[in-house]
């Protein structure tokens, strides 16, 4: 097992990824960041990526379009979905793409950040 798993953000909201970076570093996590669906995709198919906490409404490429093309690169990625707006995809259509938990936002820190070391621990 690698020392530090590498996690991938993606969220058009600087500030939010930015916050999610400090908090996962302080929790040994390797942080990679994208603000877009197609960052995200070239990243995860050129890093070592474990997880992709992912943001729905994105330019670009919206992040739905994004896990399923990362999915079909490497389906061993995990997925947690973030969104401000869960009612414009259907969870059930998503969960077949390796999609470990969804949070609204605004999401309880601590709560995502036991999901994100379940995730990785199994």
């Amino acid at each position: 097992m690698k020392s530090r798993q590498n996690v991938l953000i993606v969220d058009d909201n600087t500030r939010l990824n930015e916050m999610l970076k400090t908090i996962l570093e302080a929790e040994n996590l390797k942080i990679k960041q994208a603000y877009n669906g197609k960052e995200a995709f070239k990243i995860a198919i050129s890093e070592d990526i474990d997880l992709v906490i992912m943001d729905l409404m994105m330019p670009q490429m919206n992040g739905e379009s994004s896990i399923k093309a990362i999915y079909h690169a490497n389906p061993k990625i995990k997925f947690i979905v973030i969104s401000g707006n869960m009612g414009v995809i259907s969870k059930e259509q998503l969960k077949s793409y390796n999609i470990v938990a969804f949070f609204d936002k605004p999401f309880h820190i601590p709560e995502v950040i036991d999901t994100i070391k379940s995730a990785l621990n199994n």
